[in-house]
């Protein structure tokens, strides 16, 4: 007997799932949902919140992998595979793998560096829930979830010419640590 071939899709969704009260949130759910019918792991990608991921995963029916704020974390469910993933960490019925900072060192080392090059900035954390639904054009509950960061902070700088955000922006890149090189095997 040949063994069953599994085919993984790799959806980035906050270009396809943005409202689910649009036309173009059904049209791409149908799609993604038949795709599960075809027993095709489809493993959602997102600069969302896990909580965020989780709602949409609810609504089309998943119960698969997915990736959150931008590669900060991939969380696999509980039981998902019959082993334990290397290097995962176990986490609200998940095992997760962690590749970004905890949301306190991220919020930390930005409002360090901003005070430093006396620059204003404002960010989800700093904000309400209808700041953040009203700022981002969110419906209450989806702003709730957005501001459940783990691993990133959205934030603006008050004043908003381009070289402040560009001062920044160097600021925290010179921030991050080096990426470890690999030895040639």
């Amino acid at each position: 007997m040949k063994p069953k071939t599994s085919i993984v899709v790799f959806s980035d969704v906050d270009a396809i799932l943005l409202d689910p009260h649009m036309p173009s949130f059904a049209s791409a759910a149908t799609v993604l949902s038949r795709l599960v019918l075809e027993d095709v792991v489809l493993v959602l990608c997102s600069s969302r919140t896990r909580a965020e991921i989780e709602l949409i995963q609810q609504e089309l029916g998943l119960n698969a992998p997915f990736i959150c704020e931008n590669g900060g974390a991939v969380f696999i469910p509980g039981g998902y595979f019959d082993f334990d993933v290397p290097g995962a960490r176990e986490l609200a019925g998940y095992q997760t793998v962690e590749f970004g900072r905890a949301y306190s060192d991220v919020v930390r080392t930005l409002r360090r560096t901003a005070e430093r090059l006396r620059i204003e900035i404002i960010g989800f954390g700093d904000m309400s829930i209808e700041e953040v639904a009203r700022e981002c054009g969110l419906p209450l509950l989806q702003a709730r979830l957005a501001k459940l960061r783990e691993y990133g902070e959205y934030f603006r700088t008050l004043d908003p010419g381009p070289a402040v955000r560009s001062r920044l922006s160097k600021a925290l890149n010179r921030r991050r640590p080096p990426v470890r090189q690999r030895r040639p095997l």
